[in-house]
């Protein structure tokens, strides 16, 4: 699509202009009050006082295509004259005659837009009736083509088609050589003020600005919000922009839908919804190509009916691109390993949510909520999660949360809530971040606060709900939970734990909502057969910041010894690598706990210095993991060739600053092998090597 011209207004004096009319009264000025919100610092601002007021860019040549798009603003509607009906905007023109040109007109309930296409000796219409309000941007194209044998000319509206005609038998018509925005007509004006920015003339349809994402990830510019024609909808959208930063470029329009939350059948939910959507991706290649995240607002259908079961919208949508097939498989669901997903790894998917509740400021609150949740640091180290899966609760995914952690009862200080949730009794505290209640139905209206989800949502004041609006769906808690603790997003979340589509999860939320689950605790290692065994590159356990005490699987068995590590985590996500404590657990042949392993000493020398009396010295090392002594004891055979373990001959009081130590020990029987072990608590470690100890004999007499 050739884009002749794009005029940002960002340049002084009108630069980008040809030529500037203001008669009269009537003003055309450059303000930062009129700029496009999303880009750039000025725009234009024209004021009407009854008098024609204008810019103009000339082409430079006539052309049998031209499209112009731009950004509009209503800051003053029309004061409209008794006898007038439109007030042209834009005009293309060849000089002063015009070829095309955009209207506001007057509709009963307020304003909307028609098209005029000029050809030879006749008028190419469009009457559009979508409603224009004021104070909002608005995106708006015409497009029109000239031809020997017809005419045709398009209309859209914040990237949808709102109206196409083709005129036969035209001849060639009037082709523009030059654009005009503003109050164009002559004798056909009156008070009005009205802001232009982000002007684009092309021979096709051209997209509008929308901001680059900055992330492959799920991302407020890759979010596609589809509104209702109500009030309702146009209020979501603006809360949409105002306070999650989607782009207004992103915005779709579903003109066809019907305000009824439950449709009779998947038909009437293609065409009320997923048509107008596949549309809109088409109309707009650039912002499909982006576009990960789905975002229904209120006001349109929710669920429709096949074969008497309430089917999710949320679910629908996010295998728009394929047959509707009722329960089918969702490739994304990830019980094992967690992801984050990309536009790539969608292949054709969405990731979908909803936000429909009893009036606009219901949703406003719930996307408020999202936003606070996501500007957490951290979840509270008090806050609790509650989950009704018992296998789940004690096992290391749940502790990499660090959140303590109960089976659902009255749900206090709750952030997260995961399990069948009959009826839910709130309690008090807690940020109250994510709630879902995995039972059948618990999601089948979100327009009242009759169920579970709807309570949590509008009563409770939780930002997201997973629910079913029927026969349950199969959900994976781990992945779920897991997607969340690694930084990803609330449909991310819903995506990965969610077993089918075109199916009955419903998805309540912003879908770009983060969850960042404490990371103040401790790690525990473990490793088999000495503390040079532990496996620090993965955890086997994990304490939270208040946590005592856990309870990790060992295969005990007699001889066996495990080698358990601790290490503190910062809440910033900093291990302490130098500073741990090592212990090493270990079972006798009954499968009796035993304590810590005492050191074995090495290094045993003995040197007899008189009949009975030696000296000893010996190494003892205590390696982590191992207690350490209070003694060591000195055992001898006295001659019989077998160790006296009962009766020492010696005692060595150990000490915590020393790994070599000396002493005597007297009243020996000599020859005597000799051997030393730790002792503490009136327990003993295993001996050292033995050593021989003996008097020398003297030499008898040598005869000579």
């Amino acid at each position: 699509m050739p884009l002749h011209h794009y005029i940002d207004n960002e340049v002084p004096d009108f630069a980008e202009w040809d030529t500037v009319v203001a008669d009269g009264g009537a003003t055309v000025v450059q303000t930062a009050e009129s700029g496009f919100p999303e880009r750039g610092k000025l725009g234009l601002r024209i004021d009407c006082q009854m008098e024609q007021a204008w810019v103009e860019k000339q082409l430079g040549g006539a052309g049998d295509h031209l499209a112009i798009g731009f950004w509009m603003r209503i800051v003053e509607p029309p004061d409209w004259a008794w006898w007038m009906t439109k007030l042209g905007v834009c005009e293309a023109c060849a000089e002063d005659d015009a070829g095309m040109r955009l209207h506001l007109r007057q509709h009963p309930n307020g304003l909307c837009l028609s098209l005029h296409q000029a050809t030879d000796g006749s008028l190419n219409v469009i009457n559009d009736d979508l409603l224009l309000d004021s104070q909002r941007w608005h995106y708006l194209v015409a497009v029109c083509h000239w031809g020997q044998s017809e005419c045709e000319a398009k209309l859209y509206i914040d990237g949808s088609l709102r109206g196409h005609s083709v005129l036969a038998d035209c001849g060639a018509g009037r082709r523009p050589d030059r654009v005009r925005l503003g109050c164009t007509e002559s004798g056909g004006v009156c008070p009005v003020v009205l802001d232009f920015d982000e002007i684009k003339i092309a021979d096709a349809y051209p997209e509008p600005f929308r901001a680059e994402p900055q992330t492959e990830h799920p991302a407020p510019e890759r979010t596609v919000v589809l509104v209702a024609d109500t009030e309702y909808g146009r209020e979501f959208a603006d809360g949409c922009v105002e306070m999650l930063g989607i782009p207004r470029g992103n915005r779709c329009v579903l003109s066809n839908a019907s305000t009824d939350e439950t449709l009779q059948d998947h038909a009437a939910f293609e065409q009320q919804v997923e048509n107008d959507l596949r549309a809109w991706l088409a109309t707009n290649p650039t912002a499909a190509a982006r576009c990960n995240c789905l975002l229904l607002g209120g006001d349109l259908p929710g669920y429709f009916m096949h074969d008497g079961l309430r089917h999710s919208a949320t679910s629908r949508l996010m295998n728009t691109h394929q047959p509707f097939s009722t329960g089918s498989d969702n490739p994304l669901y990830a019980p094992g390993e967690v992801t984050r997903l990309t536009k790539a790894a969608l292949d054709g998917l969405y990731l979908v949510t909803r936000i429909d509740a009893p009036d606009p400021q219901d949703a406003r609150t719930v996307m408020s909520r999202s936003v606070s949740v996501s500007a957490m640091e951290s979840l509270p180290a008090d806050n609790l999660l509650y989950c009704d899966d018992a296998a789940y609760r004690p096992s290391p995914a749940c502790g990499r949360l660090r959140m303590p952690t109960s089976d659902i009862s009255k749900l206090d200080m709750a952030a997260m809530v995961w399990g069948r949730v009959a009826d839910p009794q709130f309690g008090d505290g807690g940020t109250r971040a994510v709630f879902a209640d995995t039972s059948a139905g618990s999601a089948a209206t979100l327009r009242d606060k009759s169920l579970s989800c709807g309570r949590a949502l509008f009563d409770a004041g939780f930002a997201a709900a997973l629910g079913c609006s029927d026969e349950p769906d199969d959900f994976d808690v781990e992945s779920f939970f897991e997607m969340l603790r690694i930084g990803g997003t609330l449909a991310e979340a819903f995506a990965v734990a969610t077993a089918r589509l075109d199916y009955t999860s419903v998805a309540c939320g912003v879908p770009t909502m983060t969850v960042a689950t404490p990371r103040a605790g401790v790690n525990i290692y473990h490793g088999v057969g000495s503390a040079d065994a532990i496996d620090y590159s993965a955890p086997m356990a994990y304490l939270h910041e208040n946590q005592q005490t856990v309870d990790v699987p060992l295969e005990l068995a007699a001889g066996r010894r495990h080698y358990l590590a601790a290490r503190a985590v910062s809440s910033a996500s900093v291990e302490e690598n130098n500073t741990h404590i090592i212990t090493c657990a270990r079972a006798d042949a009954q499968g009796v706990m035993l304590g810590e392993p005492l050191p074995t000493p090495t290094d045993l020398v003995v040197d007899v210095l008189s009949p009975g009396r030696v000296a000893i010295g010996f190494v003892c090392r205590v390696e982590p993991g191992l207690a350490r002594p209070e003694a060591f004891e000195v055992l001898s055979d006295n001659g019989s060739g077998q160790l006296d373990a009962d009766n020492p001959v010696a005692s060595i009081p150990a000490a915590d600053d020393r790994e070599v130590f000396m002493a005597q020990a007297t009243d020996l029987t000599l020859p005597a092998k000799l051997a030393v072990r730790c002792r503490r608590d009136g327990h003993t470690g295993e001996l050292s090597q033995t050593v021989n100890a003996a008097w020398p004999t003297p030499a008898p007499p040598a005869v000579l």
